[in-house]
């Protein structure tokens, strides 16, 4: 499968002269053949003059044609690549793969690269590889919307196809797959500009339009397919959209008495709040008229107290008074009949005496 256009390609001059000229290549550079790839470098062995390729023309039409057939083989991605390749090989005009690499004419290179990811691209799908998002225009469902064309054009921006391929350069797989279907887009090319062109469309197109074709019938049986299970699907819809308004009317009311019954619940505890408002404003004017009496109370017993207090002073001070007199009184009473009784004895005594 790796097999070159040709056994010689360059001489070893030319191949100084390329490291010196290397930026030419459609997936850029910086001024050195050391930022690229090495697998590029290897498919470029062995350098001479191509003056030998338009003897090897039948060769490289055998080539080509037993690789075209190994893609009837393959998946509907590699035959759609490699016909909208063959459809628009105009764009080379008699470029082979050495003038590809030095020409510099960027549509040629670009257009070469781009079909070539394209081809690469279907391999690393079916190998599970992860393709880089940069590549979205080189994959299967986009090559699969372009139209068929009289006038060769590349479907993709030259930005496009820079970005892709600095995504698949980042590994070497990647790469050498896009490097090996470089050199096969180069060969169909080839082949078609041989006065085959028709033959090579035809043996690229029977199978891709054959598998389209199919592919169109079972989307078109499944749009009817589905066609019809939603035609029968309507009474079932239909019902189920009344279903859901009786549902919707049932959900309402019970949302409006739900409302309605909040709604009175929130009356009542407004209520509720207003009666226990005026109970605990009355219990404040309750409990502000007991301290008022509580003070009055105290107030009161204290004057109370005072008074019995000075009651009982000038009653003590009256009796103490009296009983002072009394005992004043009694003192003197007890002294006259003291006095009395001296007189008494004395007169027993002197009656005595006398009889």
């Amino acid at each position: 499968m790796r097999r070159d256009i040709f056994t010689i390609l360059w001489g070893s001059l030319m191949t100084l002269s390329w490291f010196g000229g290397v930026d030419a290549f459609s997936w850029g550079g910086d001024g050195g053949g050391s930022k690229f790839p090495r697998s590029l470098e290897e498919h470029i062995v062995e350098p001479s003059v191509a003056i030998q390729d338009r003897s090897r023309l039948p060769n490289v039409y055998a080539v080509a044609m037993q690789e075209l057939q190994e893609l009837e083989s393959e998946p509907l991605c590699h035959r759609i690549a490699a016909r909208l390749l063959v459809n628009n090989c105009q764009l080379l005009d008699g470029k082979d793969d050495a003038t590809v690499l030095t020409d510099s004419g960027r549509q040629v290179r670009d257009f070469v690269d781009s079909y070539a990811a394209s081809l690469a691209i279907c391999d690393l799908e079916r190998g599970s590889f992860v393709i880089p998002s940069s590549c979205a225009p080189f994959r299967e469902h986009s090559l699969a919307k372009i139209p068929d064309s009289s006038i060769p054009r590349l479907h993709a921006s030259p930005q496009q196809i820079d970005s892709c391929l600095s995504g698949l350069a980042k590994s070497d797989s990647a790469w050498n797959t896009w490097v090996s279907y470089r050199h096969k887009a180069l060969r169909f090319c080839e082949a078609a500009r041989a006065d085959n062109e028709k033959e090579v469309l035809s043996k690229l197109s029977e199978g891709v339009e054959q598998e389209l074709e199919d592919n169109l019938q079972a989307i078109n049986t499944r749009a009817t397919e589905t066609t019809e299970q939603l035609r029968r699907m309507v009474p079932e819809i239909e019902q189920l959209r009344n279903r859901l308004q009786d549902l919707d009317r049932k959900i309402y009311q019970d949302v409006m008495q739900a409302s309605q019954f909040m709604m009175g619940i929130w009356l009542t505890r407004k209520a509720s709040n207003a009666v226990i408002r005026d109970g605990f404003e009355d219990a404040q004017n309750l409990q502000q008229l007991l301290n008022v009496l509580l003070k009055t109370v105290v107030r009161s017993n204290a004057e109370v107290a005072a008074s019995q207090e000075v009651a009982l002073a000038t009653f003590k001070d009256r009796t103490d008074s009296e009983v002072a007199f009394v005992m004043a009184a009694l003192t003197t009473a007890a002294a006259s009949s003291a006095s009395l009784q001296s007189q008494i004895v004395g007169a027993l005594e002197s009656a005595e005496i006398v009889h």
